[in-house]
């Protein structure tokens, strides 16, 4: 049990025995306005295609999306989230993500515009942010999301520009004019860490035009342990000292080094958490190790449906009101707003 609610669960429609949801006409798992709040979500992607795969249709709308995390897979609360894959459904995470290199069907073809705005809606999110992800030579994810986001006003932008790419400031000076609001990095999809000297580029250029960075920070239970150090913690910190105006964003605020994440942040005041994935006893030691100022909600849909991490956050903020209103929505408005004046894109 977590607290009075239970933790352990057969799929994302028995989140209903919580207060926060319901199911609708349509038999839909629905977010309770008045129990929930705003929302915005923080850490969002479409599809991702890569090498040869077909540039995919990402204002097509399906019938269903096809989540990483099967929308009937059973799961527990109280673990991160990738925790809770089934060795088959972990295997099938990382065949999907293959099948990405060559072609545009399986899951991705589903991660689309209209799909994530009727999750939005199922969910009463306002806005979320898209995150891009890149390799040098072999995708351009971040044109494609930005030209399909393109007069969405619920939905906002991080970019993607690998560091070993070929005219580094000519690429982020494109995916500015296109539109996007902050940059995404991804140490270990990338392969390499946040104190490559080829990083710190970024860093100066997204400093100079004040880019926010949100990073993948820590090892996913699912990842290959090849990855695993790429992403650590340790790696971030003479980043954040030496480019003290310079936002990081810790993406699932370091997965299982949470606490040395909730350290660094206690540290320097340039650093968010964002809290995907995580679950609610963590949460809690966040907001007691470094308050509730820097902390951002995010789902990582499609990887998981955004009612698993939203009910995480919520049991997490039982009873704290004004610390559920800033971790779910006041907190990213405040930081955007900060960086963006009257053209934040919230």
């Amino acid at each position: 049990m977590t607290g009075e609610f239970p933790t352990r669960y057969g799929g994302c429609m028995e989140l209903s025995q919580l207060p926060y949801f319901e199911t609708d006409d349509k038999g839909q798992l629905v977010a309770r306005g008045e129990d929930v709040g705003e929302v915005i979500d923080f850490h969002t992607h479409l599809g991702l295609t890569f090498a040869v795969a077909p540039k995919l249709n990402l204002r097509l709308k399906t019938p269903r999306v096809d989540y990483m995390l099967p929308y009937d897979h059973p799961f527990d609360l109280e673990e991160y989230s990738a925790r809770s894959f089934s060795p088959k459904a972990a295997k099938k995470v990382v065949s999907e993500y293959l099948r990405c290199a060559w072609s545009s069907s399986g899951f991705v073809h589903t991660h689309t515009i209209p799909n994530i705005l009727c999750d939005m809606d199922r969910m009463g999110v306002t806005h979320s942010v898209l995150h891009a992800v890149d390799l040098p030579g072999l995708s351009d994810n971040t044109g494609n999301f930005l030209r399909a986001a393109d007069g969405e006003r619920r939905l906002a932008v991080f970019g993607s520009v690998h560091p070993y790419s070929i005219g580094v400031e000519r690429k982020v000076m494109r995916m500015i004019k296109l539109g996007a609001v902050g940059m995404k990095m991804h140490p270990a999809e990338q392969l390499y860490t946040a104190a490559n000297k080829r990083a710190y580029r970024i860093y100066e250029l997204c400093d100079h035009y004040r880019l926010p960075i949100l990073f993948h920070t820590g090892a996913s239970d699912i990842a290959p342990k090849w990855q695993k150090d790429l992403p650590a913690i340790r790696h971030f910190r003479n980043p954040v000292r030496e480019f003290p105006n310079l936002i990081f964003i810790f993406g699932h605020a370091g997965i299982h080094q949470y606490e040395e994440a909730i350290e660094l942040a206690s540290k320097h005041e340039n650093i968010y958490l964002e809290v995907s994935g995580q679950p609610p006893h963590r949460i809690k030691k966040m907001i007691d190790g470094m308050g509730s100022e820097r902390l951002l909600f995010g789902s990582d849909w499609p990887f998981y449906a955004i009612e698993l991490p939203l009910a995480k956050a919520l049991i997490a903020t039982e009873g704290m009101p004004e610390v559920r209103r800033k971790i779910l929505a006041e907190n990213a408005k405040r930081l955007m707003g900060v960086i963006y004046g009257e053209k934040s894109p919230f």
